[in-house]
């Protein structure tokens, strides 16, 4: 059995799904720090907020951009 994942380790898989398919046992050890620590909870959701931010942004779907009109 592997060592269970730190915050440190769950902060990086986190991001890394954004750019990979975690694999059986990451998304195992993530599911299972989340499941108790509310603190990397927490910071998941905020990376989930902030993704959303940076792909609305990236997309012009921002009120800011809107305003602008097309370039």
């Amino acid at each position: 059995m592997s060592d269970p994942l730190t915050c440190r380790d769950t902060t990086v898989l986190v991001s890394a799904a954004r750019e990979r398919t975690l694999t059986a046992a990451e998304i195992g050890g993530l599911k299972g720090h989340l499941d108790w620590c509310k603190r990397c909870q927490a910071a998941r959701e905020q990376f989930e907020i902030l993704f959303r931010s940076v792909e609305r942004y990236l997309h012009g779907d921002t009120p800011e951009m809107k305003d602008r009109g097309s370039v």
